[in-house]
């Protein structure tokens, strides 16, 4: 189980859509694990099972 907090507004719902590829992020940078690419990835690996 994965919790995320934070305060109101402070765009919880919108990072995971963009993890989840459900929409595309147009500025800044989402690091996981070190890994500032980790986002470029996954959506390249999602529109290629298209």
């Amino acid at each position: 189980m994965v919790g995320f907090l934070g305060p109101n507004g402070a765009g919880k719902t919108t990072t995971i859509k963009c993890l989840c590829c459900l929409i595309n992020p147009t500025q800044g940078s989402i690091f996981i694990d070190g890994e500032a690419d980790f986002l470029l990835r996954r959506m390249q690996r999602h529109n290629s099972n298209k």
